[in-house]
């Protein structure tokens, strides 16, 4: 896929609801990125990743790509969209 890069390991722990990306707290999203392991883990009010807690999962994928994406998308949790050619 050009332009952007895969997941290596995307890896869901702990009880999840029926339909994600509603995940219920205490759940551990792992996502490999440019050769770093990322842990988030799902809290009440949002999402911790490296001691910062966060709104929406959105702005965790965010802060680890650099770049605006889909939180669910980006940890595997929704399909991504293919871009039109």
């Amino acid at each position: 896929m050009r332009g952007r890069a895969r997941a290596e390991e995307v890896v869901i722990e702990g009880p999840t609801s029926a339909a994600p990306p509603k995940l219920s707290a205490g759940v551990k999203l792992v996502r490999v990125f440019k050769g770093k392991r990322h842990v988030v883990t799902t809290m009440e009010k949002g999402f911790e990743w490296n001691g910062t807690l966060y709104r929406s999962l959105s702005a965790v994928a965010t802060a680890i790509s650099g770049q605006h994406c889909s939180g669910p998308a980006f940890f595997g949790l929704r399909a991504r969209k293919e871009s039109s050619k």
